[in-house]
């Protein structure tokens, strides 16, 4: 029976072999898996033939047709002798897969027709093409075009060109501006026009040069009703002698528009200009920095005119008479005539009425600022309270302010009564006689502190009975109690008086004749 047998041959990649390096048996076979070339589209593999003694690393590649492997075999470029160094170019042809990339690069090339484009592949030509009219802006933008193509918006009566890459967006559309209405004709005519000078007013012009030009009749007039140097610098030292007003110039920066004749004063800068805000009596701060009056109306954040001394003409003096004095007012930018505003305002004289009249009245402006006490000089008062005197110091050499020095004025009274059982009596802090009546004794009193009073009982009485101050017809904290036995009694607390307050003893008796009440002193 015949057997059947299966060659197996060694493989492995050229890496794997030079790695593992083994002993290849007489006549084994080891096959390179990556290392092959490819002849008329069979791929020819690389292998060694083993002798049983070289390793994979010391034997030599075979090959066919060597004797080695038999047939056809595989010749090797480095193991051709002789061969030459340069080779002249020959007429080949290769497969577009040999060529790598060359498939893909083709791809992205424009296909030819009998040697032209295909139409299809060509690119949309740019050419100015008039989408018709429209409406509005909602149907200009509903067009389909691209950039150099236009229409007409009926709604504004103008062209629109299509300038960006999305006709959709209002942002890709510019309108072409054109002028109200078409040039018809020039000068009156038409056709090629050439003007001459008489045609266009200038018939009176010649070629006379700038330094022999005269002037015109009138400006020679103009010029001799000007003022010369002769007249405002007689010393010729380029500086006017005299001045009618100086102002300066400030900047509105108040929210409205400061008017002609408005008071006002400075507060802050913009830029370089100080700002003007309308002056008023009612406060320090807006009045103690009084500069002028503004000379012409000055818009807001404009640059204007503000007068601050000199005489002013063609004013509105016509609620005024000739010769008021004129006064800041409390009203912003407002003046008073002759009066001042009465205090806790600020008085400010601006100026003098000169002459009165509705448009061309005049002022003269000498603005002079009230002085706060402690703004005078050799006077030092930065913190007054209520009840400062000011006194001179002549350490400090001052006028200073300070708390006046307290008196105690010493009170006395006569009493010579006896208080009756269950009794109210009223009795004079100062001579007279007690009543029942509180009115018919009270006095009106010096201002003061009343307190420390002691109260002499000439006897013993049956009961304690109380003495109060009382003001105004109230009871004080000033109290005494009498007791029983002969002697003097102190007051306890004190009491606040004010001038002209109305005040009275009240004796209040117990339950029973108090002692002989025959006298007090006490103190203020």
């Amino acid at each position: 029976m015949r057997k059947k047998y299966r060659i197996l041959i060694r493989r492995s990649t050229s890496e794997q072999w030079t790695a593992n390096n083994p002993l290849l048996l007489e006549g084994e076979i080891g096959l390179e898996l990556d290392t092959f070339v490819i002849t008329d589209g069979i791929k020819q593999f690389r292998f060694k033939v083993g002798n049983g003694e070289a390793y994979w690393n010391d034997l030599e590649y075979a090959s066919f047709g060597n004797g080695s492997g038999g047939g056809s075999g595989i010749v090797y470029w480095n193991d051709i002798q002789n061969k030459p160094t340069t080779f002249a170019p020959a007429p080949h042809t290769h497969p577009i897969s040999d060529v790598v990339d060359l498939s893909t690069t083709l791809s992205t090339k424009a296909d030819l027709s009998g040697g032209k484009l295909v139409s299809s592949q060509l690119p949309a030509i740019a050419i100015s093409e008039f989408l018709g009219s429209v409406a509005d802006q909602a149907e200009m933008l509903s067009l389909d075009g691209q950039v150099g193509d236009w229409c007409i918006r009926n709604d504004e009566e103008r062209a629109y060109v299509i300038t960006g890459d999305i006709p959709s967006e209002l942002s890709s559309w510019t309108a072409i501006v054109t002028p109200a209405s078409p040039v018809t004709t020039v000068n009156g005519q038409i056709g090629d026009v050439v003007l001459g000078k008489s045609d266009i007013g200038l018939g009176n012009v010649d070629n006379t040069s700038d330094a022999d030009k005269p002037i015109s009749t009138a400006t020679q007039t103009a010029l001799d009703a000007k003022m010369t140097t002769a007249t405002y610098d007689t010393d010729a030292d380029g500086v006017v002698d005299n001045a009618e007003r100086i102002p300066i110039i400030v900047r509105n920066s108040t929210g409205a528009t400061l008017l002609k004749g408005q008071i006002v004063y400075l507060s802050g800068s913009t830029g370089n200009r100080p700002n003007a805000v309308l002056a008023s009596a009612s406060s320090e701060s807006t009045s103690s920095k009084t500069i002028g009056m503004v000379i012409n109306d000055i818009p807001n954040n404009t640059d204007g005119n503000v007068a601050c001394i000199g005489t002013l003409h063609n004013q509105n003096t016509s609620s005024f008479s000739a010769g008021d004095t004129l006064w800041l007012g409390t009203t912003a930018g407002s003046v008073v005539a002759n009066t001042p505003p009465a205090e806790p305002n600020h008085a400010v004289f601006i100026g003098f009425v000169a002459r009165v009249h509705p448009t061309e009245g005049r002022i003269i402006l000498a603005i002079q600022n009230g002085y706060e006490l402690n703004e005078i000089h050799g006077v030092s008062v930065p913190n007054p309270v209520d009840g400062d005197i000011l006194y001179f110091n002549g350490t400090t050499a001052l006028w200073e302010s300070k708390q006046p020095t307290t008196f105690t004025t010493k009170i006395f009274g006569y009493g010579g009564f006896t208080p009756a059982s269950g009794s109210t009596v009223y009795m004079p802090v100062q001579g007279g006689v007690n009543s029942p009546t509180e009115s018919v004794v009270q006095q009106p009193a010096k201002a003061g502190i009343y307190q420390n009073f002691m109260f002499r009982s000439r006897s013993a009485g049956a009961a304690a009975y109380t003495i109060t101050l009382r003001k105004n017809g109230v009871d004080t904290s000033l109290v005494a109690t009498i007791g029983t036995a002969a002697g003097v009694y102190s007051t306890t607390g004190s009491a606040t008086i004010a001038e002209g307050d109305l005040i009275t003893w009240k004796v209040a008796s117990g339950a029973g004749n108090g002692g002989v009440l025959s006298g007090f002193s006490g103190e203020c």
